[in-house]
């Protein structure tokens, strides 16, 4: 019975021996993790330099209590730095407590800072993963740890001052003061401060009063612009050429930059521009077989003289230039000047659209001889009209004749209604119209209406054709009030004994708006009437 209560305390014993050893390794599986820190670590050069290179270098310190075993050591990070720096693992077979690597062999790696790298901080990872040796030493094992440090430093960037000049009104004035806008644009990737230019004298430009331009503390991406007054050489060449300036700034890692640059200008003499446009227009629209009235306006809206203008208004189809000077000369036209110029514009009958463009030539040169030909286009509009045509006649006319009947159909071929309408028969000697008129009260458009005329022929008359002439004027519902609208067709009536006549339409077709109403044509048509009288 002894015996059996001794061999359980003995088992009891075992036991307990057992499960502290496991207790041990246990609380050892926990410990490796962070046993491995950086010392003495150093980065040169200093400051760390967007676009330059930089050396990293540290020792290891193994805070654990036993050597770490199968060390893997790299370098790893997000942001673009290690892009363009590969760096490969390191692998140690055993580093013992306390500092590892030290003397002459400490761990360097070289790294480069894209030129691109905007200016902050910046963090790299030292990352490691290793075996710590745990437990007694008749029960050893490896339980394995991980370590990351963080290595933080701040990146300088370079700051980049652009400059563009633009001369006020975009020209320049040879041997005499122009204004300038300059533009200062930081494209680096630092913070400038301090920034300022100093214009220097040259064979081109010179300063002319302050030649310093103060821009102050200038962010990436950030612009300032600043006026200059400078004189221009009175040679000054033809062609691109610059303005030399001295810049100089600070940069955020207290670096001074102070250097010469040439600022480009490509503005060397003021460019005249010209501009065609109608001013006015009698009548408001140009109706399709009609006659227009247009003053058209010629402006210089650029910032130089034109020399030797010359403007062509070409005919473009279905629209006439009828004035007698289509082209028109200006010796000088200055910047902001403007002149008029008259031209009588005729639309042909078969125009069916609204608007039609006429065709204008400018041609001039500016103050250094340049020149310049351009073609633009002046928009006229079209309003819809009545339009007639002849269609059919009847009638016989013998020598001798009273009151004879001639009819004439009549076909309103346009786009637009006529009212009020009034047909006018002239003829020539031997005929005579016994009612020169025929009324009309409407004709829509492809409308047709018999008018009928009555001539009497003199007995001493010569058989054969004599020319007769319809002329028609109306009102139309998109008219002015008191306009009046007229054109005439031309035909051919044959006289002789017992045989009837024949009307042969001429292809001469003219419409005229007539403004103002019937007291024009009643003088047009009265100054002919006596004039056939004196006949």
């Amino acid at each position: 019975m002894k015996n059996g209560i001794n061999g359980w305390k003995m088992r009891l014993a075992l036991a307990m021996i057992i499960a502290m050893a496991g207790m041990t390794v246990t609380a050892a599986q926990v410990a490796p993790n962070g046993a491995i820190s950086l010392v003495n670590m150093k980065i040169t050069p200093q400051p760390v330099m967007s676009g330059e290179t930089f050396n990293l270098s540290f020792q290891l310190f193994n805070s654990y209590t036993n050597p770490l075993k199968n060390v893997n050591l790299q370098i790893t990070a997000s942001n673009p730095i290690l892009n363009v720096s590969p760096s490969s693992s390191q692998l140690i077979d055993v580093i013992g407590t306390g500092e590892y690597g030290g003397g002459l062999l400490p761990f360097t790696y070289k790294l480069h800072v894209p030129s691109t790298l905007a200016a902050g901080e910046y963090t790299i990872y030292m990352q490691a993963t290793y075996d710590a040796v745990a437990g007694t030493t008749s029960s050893q094992q490896d339980i394995p740890g991980q370590t990351t440090v963080p290595i933080s430093f701040h990146v300088y960037g370079t700051p980049n001052i652009q400059l563009i000049a633009i001369p006020e009104n975009r020209s320049l004035a040879r041997g005499g003061e122009n204004i300038f806008e300059i533009t200062a644009i930081n494209t680096g990737t630092d913070t400038a401060r301090n920034v300022s230019i100093t214009f220097l004298n040259s064979n081109t430009f010179a300063p002319y009063g302050t030649p310093v331009l103060d821009f102050g503390i200038m962010n990436v991406s950030v612009s300032e612009t600043e006026a200059a007054d400078l004189i221009a050489a009175v040679n000054l060449p033809a062609g691109n050429i610059t303005i030399p300036v001295m810049v100089r700034y600070t940069a955020q890692s207290g670096a001074n930059y102070n250097a010469i640059t040439y600022i480009p200008i490509s503005f060397i003499a003021p460019r005249p521009s010209i501009v065609a446009s109608i001013e006015n227009a009698v009548p408001a629209q140009l109706a399709p077989g009609s006659n227009q009235s247009l003053t058209l306006l010629v402006q210089n809206n650029g910032y130089g003289a034109a020399k030797n203008l010359t403007v062509r208004f070409l005919d473009s189809a279905p629209l006439s230039v009828t004035s007698s000077a289509s082209s028109y000369f200006v010796g000088t036209l200055a910047a902001g000047a403007s002149t008029t110029e008259q031209i009588q514009l005729t639309a042909n009958r078969d125009a069916n659209r609204s608007e039609y463009n006429l065709l204008v030539s400018v041609s001039y040169s500016d103050v250094t001889g340049i020149s310049n030909q351009s073609l633009q286009y002046i928009a006229v509009k079209l309003q819809n009209a009545s339009m007639f045509n002849i269609t059919e006649v009847h009638g016989a006319l013998n020598p001798g004749g009273t009151n004879q009947p001639l009819v004439f159909t009549i076909k309103n071929i346009g786009n637009e209604q006529a009212q009020q309408m009034t047909l006018s028969l002239q003829t020539v000697y031997p005929l005579t119209p016994e009612n020169p008129n025929y009324y009309i009260n409407s004709l829509a458009p492809g409308e047709s209406m018999n008018a009928t005329f009555y001539v009497s022929t003199s007995s001493q008359g010569d058989n054969g054709t004599y020319p007769v002439t319809i002329y028609e004027q109306w009102k139309q519902p998109n008219g002015f009030t008191t306009q009046q609208y007229s054109s005439f067709n031309n035909y051919y009536a044959e006289v002789s004994n017992g045989a009837g006549i024949g009307a042969y339409a001429i292809p001469i077709v003219v419409i005229v708006v007539i403004v103002g109403g019937v007291v024009y044509y009643r003088r047009v048509y009265g100054k002919k009437k006596e004039r056939k009288k004196g006949q």
